[in-house]
């Protein structure tokens, strides 16, 4: 049985090139808070992916945590970081969605390579330790 179980998770653990497609993607987003917010936030990334749970079609779960909110509310936070990411070819508009009315606000966006991605804003993360 232990076989089994070290070759399911050797079958399901990301591969190189899924690993640095999420990378990447983790990447383009925190230039992009920087970007609009300089040193005004703290990403923390939550999750399957923080935990090595992840199964190859995961997200990544990020949420960020700014010293002062810099708009009105979190929901025009991320739309504003929605629309950076469009404008620079981060996602296609198609391949987002802002629920806005979710118990906590989530930007979701995929990139080209499939990889998935959901920012809060000011959330409590619970802990991925």
């Amino acid at each position: 049985m232990s076989k089994e179980i070290i070759d399911f998770e050797e079958y399901i653990k990301p591969t190189k090139t899924e690993k640095l497609n999420r990378d990447t993607l983790l990447y383009c987003i925190t230039q992009l808070i920087e970007s609009l917010w300089p040193n005004n936030y703290e990403i923390t990334a939550f999750g399957s992916s923080v935990t090595g749970l992840q199964f190859p079609a995961s997200d990544i779960d990020i949420n960020i945590d700014f010293d002062e909110l810099p708009k009105n509310n979190k929901i025009d936070v991320l739309k504003i970081i929605r629309k950076k990411a469009i404008t620079q070819r981060i996602f296609s508009f198609n391949n987002t969605r802002l629920a806005a009315n979710a118990k906590v606000p989530v930007f979701m966006g995929e990139d080209e390579n499939g990889v998935s991605i959901d920012v809060t804003v000011q959330n409590e993360c619970f802990s991925s330790d």
